[in-house]
């Protein structure tokens, strides 16, 4: 438990502490069956400014999976923000395709494409010699 914020159990009022920098809410737990009770929570959306429902089997997935930070989207702007990024998941350089350069490889004097322009100051290797490398494994 003692981690910057990480849920934590409350007395009875279920009520919001400061812990670290993040403001959390904490789940009322019961005395008698000494578990966590989650109470459904309104929370608003970042993008589209609606307020949703951070519900109480979200907050217990959420604590069980170790996030320490609510969402800031609701349901339909996190379907399309995850649409946007496409199907391999997050693109880095924004949703363009990463340019590629040909080289020659160092070791087998092969074909090589790598994401950055070689300088020639350093080993270029093809894909097969850059796997097969002691180091990378």
């Amino acid at each position: 438990m003692g981690q910057k914020g990480r849920w934590k159990g409350a007395g009875a009022g279920g009520s919001q502490k400061r812990t670290g920098s993040a403001r959390v809410s904490h789940p009322f737990f019961n005395e008698e069956s000494r578990v966590f009770v989650y109470a459904d929570e309104m929370l608003d959306c970042v993008d589209c400014g609606r307020q949703f429902v951070f519900s109480s089997g979200e907050q217990r997935f959420y604590e069980q999976k170790g996030f320490q930070n609510k969402p800031n989207r609701c349901q339909d702007c996190r379907q399309a923000r995850k649409a946007m990024r496409g199907p391999g998941g997050g693109e880095r350089s924004g949703g363009r395709q990463r340019e590629m350069f040909v080289a020659t490889c160092s070791n087998c004097g092969g074909s090589a494409e790598v994401p950055f322009e070689p300088r020639g100051d350093k080993p270029v290797y093809c894909r097969d010699c850059f796997t097969s490398r002691p180091s990378y494994r």
